[in-house]
Parts: structure tokens; sequence; C-alpha cells
């Protein structure tokens, strides 16, 4: 992601003479004047309160001079900031009472705004959105409500602050994406708001991780550290007690246990308090202590694989049961006042935020609704519940293309399938007859002559989309790799002649991506640098277990293989190897194992004749995909080909049809954004 950057431009006058005196008065009156109608603008007819409150804090810092105009707008921020916030509004009119009290009206107004603020009773929930776009990758909200602590990945994984009010992004870390370098994730916030604990490691497994503390100029400390993550684990962050004394923090260990426990700040002691059962998930933290620093309240697993709410003492002598319920709950929070717990759960079929009462760390009645919807909860402040909404769009098209030429001979057109928004991961059937990609839960076949799809219901032990739909070479069926029902990665085929699914078990820890070998017999798989010490691509007999490997990488750990393609005559394979400085496309001879390199980008898809590739992607660069390129499989220049399409969509996922006419790709785009939910529990 891009930070965003944001320049000022000051303009400084110098008196030469005293005679244009009155002259400079008289411009800067105009100045005043004209810069207050333009915020008022912002704020009343675009809606831009942020933009507003920019405009009326530099009427008040460079015209302090004229007391009228700068009085005014020091009012204005306070109104603006009602629709944020009530304890920034309250400082705002508080400005306005003891720097303007020569303006009886403004004084006036301001202290009658701050009878009705310091009196106001919830009337209602509200959801206000903090931020949206490539800076919505939010951890948590500050204490006084004004900056958020961000991921930002416009130059490595940095922990950087984001202010609400002037938008502007400041570092906390300045990793770039190099091996060398670390990466950092979840923040959080001190009781103060005046430093920042996360997680920082490097990328080897045998790194090092390290819980450290920061504070907003970058001045950092080691508070806790593992020296070897491979062999111990790594530490997490959650929450902060509020007496400032520890961290709530869990270590995470590579086998997927977990043990809760508290870092203290004193001497960096670890000390444990329970273990979890329930698998962790990199993106979510479900951990939080309660304000009155007595409890924590977590989610973990039950004996029967579901996840519900449980309740800890500090001192780890009381673990109880908050929830107990057939559906799962997950992700409490707790409100700062210490009366209620929220959580999500799917209790009423869908995802939904619940609530709890609960005093002296017991439930004090039933759950309830508080309101539709599965957010991404982040941390709960005074000033309302943060979480973070994601939209996803992705769609299936194809585009023609000239066979002799290799140039597009057409515009691209989205497929005839309802629903959209959630179709990828399209490929061509070997006989040319079908194609197919994954919508949702489901698997679609569409008559590539048209007629109506065929639909197949992903089964029932898959817990995890597709990202590797891949036909077996005669067409009588398809499969992809994922995750059964107790986490381990699997192979799953459908046969078409009798509609069933078989699964098979994929040698590997984690995830891995697959394609089929060119008889059906084997699948070939891919060993991830990341958790193997014998990483590579390697074709697996079905029937006999024996395995072989078609590639390995010239050293040890040399990042990650994604998007397997075999070429229509099955006498290469095209991958891309993912790693932190570029992403390489690579064939292999299956044959002799002899490879090279080919280009630098994303997506390959092979031509008809195996002559070529298609690949998406900035060559030589990472980011986003966001155009096509033609390139031969011996190597050499590329060639663009454009797609027209609008600013901010990605291309990803082509395949070229068995008579080399069409293209089939997915066109996508994610929107990210930060919303607070104000009066969260309506008394």
């Amino acid at each position: 992601m891009k930070r965003k950057r944001f320049f000022y431009l000051v303009f400084t006058v110098f008196l030469t003479v005293i005679v244009l005196a009155s002259f400079q008065h008289a411009l800067t009156q105009e100045s005043a004047e004209e810069l207050y109608e333009a915020a008022v603008f912002k704020k009343e007819s675009k809606g831009d309160l942020n933009g507003a409150i920019q405009i009326f804090l530099k009427i008040v810092k460079e015209f302090p001079g004229n007391k009228k105009m700068a009085g005014k707008a020091q009012l204005q921020i306070g109104m603006c900031y009602e629709k944020f916030g009530e304890l920034e509004a309250i400082k705002a009119y508080e400005l306005v009472l003891k720097n303007y009290a020569d303006q009886p009206d403004l004084v006036a107004t301001a202290r009658t705004r701050l009878v009705a603020l310091r009196e106001k009773k919830p009337s209602g929930q509200s959801i206000v959105r903090i931020i949206s776009g490539e800076a919505a990758d939010t951890q948590a909200l500050s204490p006084d409500g004004t900056k958020l602590a961000i991921m930002d990945y416009s130059k490595g994984q940095n922990v950087a602050v984001y202010d609400w009010s002037t938008k502007r992004t400041k570092f906390i870390t300045n990793f770039d994406w190099s091996l060398s370098a670390k990466w950092t994730y979840y923040a959080i916030w001190s009781p103060d708001g005046k430093e920042i604990a996360y997680l920082q490691a490097g990328w080897a497994p045998s790194s090092p991780a390290e819980l450290v503390t920061s504070t907003l100029d970058g001045k950092s400390r080691v508070i806790f550290r593992i020296e070897n993550m491979e062999e111990e684990g790594f530490p997490v962050p959650y929450d902060w007690l509020n007496d400032g004394s520890a961290i709530v923090a869990a270590l995470l260990a590579y086998d997927e246990t977990q043990t809760l426990g508290l870092v203290s700040l004193a001497d960096g002691a670890f000390k444990a308090l329970c273990p979890l059962k329930g698998k962790y998930i990199i993106a979510k933290r479900p951990i939080d202590a309660s304000p009155d620093g007595r409890f924590i309240v977590f989610d973990d697993g039950s004996e029967r694989g579901k996840h519900d709410i449980y309740i800890i003492s500090i001192d780890g002598k009381s673990l109880e049961v908050l929830t107990d319920h057939p559906a799962d709950d997950i992700e409490p929070r707790w409100s700062p006042d210490g009366k209620h717990i929220v959580f999500q759960s799917q209790r009423h079929g869908d995802w939904a935020l619940w609530g709890l009462a609960v005093k002296d760390g017991k439930p004090a009645g039933e759950p309830f609704l508080v309101m539709e919807g599965n957010l991404d909860l982040l941390n709960w402040t005074k000033h309302g519940l943060v979480y973070r909404n994601t939209l996803i769009m992705r769609d299936v098209f194809t585009v023609p293309i000239d066979s002799e030429t290799k140039e597009f001979a057409g515009k691209p057109r989205q497929v005839e399938y309802t629903p959209t928004g959630s179709n990828m991961n399209p490929i061509w059937s070997p006989d040319g007859k079908y194609l197919a990609f994954v919508s949702s839960w489901k698997i679609v076949l569409l008559p590539d002559t048209g007629g109506n799809a065929r639909q197949f219901k992903m089964p029932a032990n898959c817990k995890s989309n597709s990202n590797d739909l891949r036909w077996l070479s005669d067409s009588s069926g398809l499969g992809f790799s994922g995750y059964n029902e107790k986490g381990n990665p699997t192979l799953f085929l459908l046969t078409f002649a009798n509609e069933e699914w078989k699964t098979w078990s994929i040698p590997v820890e984690w995830w891995t991506q697959i394609e089929w070998s060119a008889d059906g017999n084997a699948f070939i798989y891919a060993k991830h640098g990341f958790n193997s010490d014998a990483p590579g691509i390697i074709e697996h007999n079905l029937e006999t277990g024996h395995e072989r490997y078609i590639y390995r990488p010239e050293k040890g750990w040399e990042g990650v293989f994604r998007e397997l393609k075999l070429s229509r005559d099955q006498k290469w394979l095209a991958f891309r190897k993912h790693s932190l400085e570029a992403d390489s496309i690579v064939a292999v001879e299956m044959e002799t194992g002899k490879w090279h390199k080919v280009t630098s980008g994303k997506h390959p898809a092979w031509s008809p004749n195996g002559e070529h590739l298609l690949v998406t992607g900035s060559p030589n660069k990472l980011g986003k995909s966001t155009a096509m390129y033609l390139v031969s499989i011996k190597g050499g220049p590329l060639k663009k080909l454009e797609l027209g399409l609008p600013k901010g969509k990605t291309v990803s996922s082509p395949d070229w049809s068995p008579d080399g006419k069409k293209i089939v790709f997915v066109v996508g785009s994610t929107k990210l954004e930060t919303l607070l939910i104000k009066n969260v529990i309506i008394k």
C-alpha cells in the first residue's frame, strides 16, 4: 500500500516599507475571510469535515491578529468535532472561552454547546467512517480518539500512526521489504496514548521475535524477546493493563498452540496464565483486559471444536466460561465502563454483534443482539467501538485475442452469470467445452457455446475456498487444495461421472497449491520455503505415495511457490516464485527438471502451443497486477496488452482457451475502511 502524503504550501510576506502596512492588513483580512468561506463550503456542501477542520486550524494559526475570524474558525472546529467525538469538541469550545472572551456571541454559543455535550445522553447507535482506502489497515484507535495505529505497506511492513483530524501518517518503524529487514504487526496503544506496543520479527522462521514498545516519535525498547521463532514461537500483544504495569500477550508456537499470559513492563518477565486450545488466526485479536485490571476475556476452542467466550482472573486462579452455546462466539471486546462485553456470534444463523452484561467476572444477564453484520472488531474506547470493513469484488471476464498477432481483438466482457461480486479462479477445460470458476462456496461450469451453468457445492468437509482450481487432463473432473474440517491440508477432487468428491491428505504442514499430472494418477504440490527444510515442487503418486522433486531451489529458504500451471502438452510446468524482493515466473521441464526464469510477474497462463506465457503485474516490481504481458517461454522482451480497465481495478488469474481465441481473467477491487460505532450499548 502507498502511504498518504500531504504537502502544505506556506506563504510568508515581509513588510518592506511602513507605508504598505495598512494595505497588507487589508489583504490579510480578506485572505482569512476567503479561507473561512472555503472551509464552510467544504463542511456544508462537500461534507468534508476533516478538510474543513484543516482550513479552520490554518485560520486560527496564521491569523491570530484577526480575532473575529480566528474565533469563528475555532467555534467551527468544535462543531466539526461534534460529528467525530465529544472529547475533541469539548476541547475546541473551551479554547473559544479561553482565547476569545472579548467576543460575547461566540462565547455564548460555545458555552451552550459545552453544556449540551456534558449533559448529552446516548440517543441511539451511530456509525462514523474514520478512513477508507489504502490507509485503512487499522490496528487500534488511540485513547483520546484522535489517532489510529495502522499497518503501512508502502516500503515494508511497518507500524505507523494516522492522525484522524490532520490526515497525516507518521512512521513508528522504518523497515523495507528486504529479507534482512523485519516485519511488524499487532499494534496496541498504552492507556495514556503515549506509546504503542507491537510484535517485531525477522522473515526467516529461525529469526528472533520481539515485543516492542515505541513512543510516538519512534523511540523504542524491547520488552520481551524470543531468540528463535521456530523453536519457541513468537509473542503477540493483545491489550495493555489500564495501570500500565503489563501487556496481555500470548506465546504462539509454530504448532499453532498458544499460551495466554502477561508481560511485565518492569522486568519483561512472561507470566503464563493458561494454555489456549483453539488454533490462532494471525489477523485476529480475540483477547481483552477488563478496565479495572481484574480479568481477561478471550475466545477459545471447546472440546466439541466450537469457540466460546472465556474469562480468567488476572492471577490465573479463576477460569470461567461466559458463553456456552452451540454456535461459535468469537472476538470479545470489553466496554470502557467494564459493564458489558460484546462479541461476534452466529447464534441466529449469520454473524452479528452480540452483547452480554458482566459483573465480577460473571454473566449478569442473557446475551442480546447489538447489531447485524460480520464486523472485524478492533478496540473499544470511550469514543466508540472500532472495526474494519473490507469490501472485495471479484468477477470473471473474457477478452478475444488474435491467435496470429497475439493482440486483444475486442473489449473485455463479464461472463453471463449471477450472482456477481464473488467469482474467481477461472480455468478452461482441456477439451475447451467448459469454463470453470469458483463462486462463493460453489464450483460453476459454464458451457463455452452458451447454455445453463452447472453448479456443484463445495464438499461438506472443506473449510477453505479454492485458490488453485485445476482440471484433470481428460476433462473428467477438477480439484483444488484446501483445508478439511480438522484444519489439515487436503486435496479435493470432483469427478463429473458420479458427481462425487474424493479427498487425499497433502503432506505439508500448512497451505500449498496444486496441479494435476498428465495421467491424473498423481498431483503436483508445493512445499514452501517458510515452513520446510526441503522446499520445492513435488509430484505425488496417489496410488503408491511415491514422490519425486520436479523443482528444488538452489538454496534452502527461497520464498513461496504459487500458481502452478502445466502447459497444454504437459511438457512444462510454470509457477510463480514469490519472495520479498520480486515475483518471478519460472518454467521447469517436467522430464528433465531443467528450469529457467522466464520473467518477473504473477499468474502465468500458457498459450495453446506452449511457446508463450501471459503474466500479470508490473514487471520487476511488487504491487498490484494492473495489466497483462506476453512473453516467450525462452524469456526476452515483454509485450504489454492493454485492457482499458477503470482505475483501481486489478487483473489476476488469466487462462488461455485451448483454441487460442479467448483469454479469461478476474477483475477485482478492494476497499478497506475503518468505522466507529458510537453508543454501542443503548441503556
